[in-house]
């Protein structure tokens, strides 16, 4: 079994195309070909069926598939690890970050890294806590941030720093003078928060939710769902509503007075943002390096 032809069924998987990993590997289509009915015939099985719309996955190619996955990523941990005796940080590192924390202090600390490190290249993917989780385990992404540790048995998770989460409203709803309110007085609130559809990016955003307006029984009057940060701050800066916001990604309408704090100890909380790396990975200088800058920047 060759890694060339590992490489080349994990390829097709991905492309759902024989024609598109020809290009992306630079060899022909029946080399393709050629190294798929190898690996085929040296399981004695049929990984992928042709079809006259594109390629699937057969059931032997799903249970196969995060084994070759694995292997080709050892072999990327293996080149790490030899290229880690190299004098400087270079190549590049993959990072794959929840859509919600790619500003902020996380991009900051990006900011910072790049500036230290201009020899490697960040490729940085955007996606869902479930789907960072499922990049850093297929070895497509050697570290993730997302949002609650992963358990995982493959994964490592470190918490980077807890994220506060916010209660504002708008400048001319009742509450804002006062600047705070109580669970009693939120009683009967309309708000403003992600869909619960599970898999969605605010998913985590709502849970916590749901659990302060539970635990301090708070009723709300109507709760509008809706998967844009952006439309909901604007929304709750039209008076539509009440929000937990992260602290970060409300920063810039607070200092314009957009959109007011209410102090609320009880109903405010946070959330944990951890990184995640595979238990099997080699710690690469720049993984760590990142690392420490996100931890830091917590004590900014």
């Amino acid at each position: 079994m060759e890694l060339a032809e590992l490489a080349t069924f994990v390829s097709v998987v991905r492309t759902g195309s024989f024609t598109a990993t020809g290009e992306q590997m630079h060899v022909s289509q029946p080399a393709v070909s050629r190294r798929i009915a190898t690996l085929e015939a040296e399981l004695g099985v049929s990984l992928l069926e042709r079809l006259p719309s594109g390629v699937r996955v057969s059931e032997q190619g799903r249970v196969f598939l995060p084994h070759a996955e694995r292997a080709l990523a050892a072999v990327d941990d293996a080149r790490a690890a030899v290229a880690e005796l190299q004098a400087e940080p270079s190549g590049e590192l993959a990072v794959a970050v929840v859509g919600t924390l790619a500003g902020g202090e996380v991009g900051a600390a990006l900011s910072r890294f790049h500036l230290e490190h201009p020899t490697v290249h960040v490729r940085l993917t955007t996606a869902r806590s479930n789907e960072v989780s499922a990049l850093v385990r297929s070895g497509e992404a050697s570290l993730g941030l997302r949002y609650f540790e992963d358990p995982h048995p493959d994964v490592a998770s470190t918490v980077v720093r807890e994220e506060a989460l916010l209660l504002a409203c708008a400048p001319n709803h009742p509450l804002a003078d006062a600047g705070r309110a109580t669970p009693r007085e939120l009683g009967g609130q309309p708000w403003v928060c992600f869909p619960s559809t599970p898999g969605l990016s605010g998913e985590p955003y709502v849970r916590l939710l749901e659990e302060q307006l539970a635990a301090n029984r708070i009723t709300p009057e109507s709760i509008t769902e809706i998967d844009s940060l952006t439309a909901q701050k604007r929304l709750v800066e039209a008076n539509f509503g009440v929000a937990l916001f992260a602290e970060t990604a409300i920063e810039e309408e607070l200092r314009r007075g957009t959109l007011v704090r209410l102090v609320s100890p009880k109903v405010e909380t946070s959330i944990p943002i951890v990184a995640i790396q595979r238990r099997s990975a080699h710690p690469t200088r720049a993984a760590v390096r990142l690392l420490e800058l996100l931890r830091a920047a917590d004590g900014d």
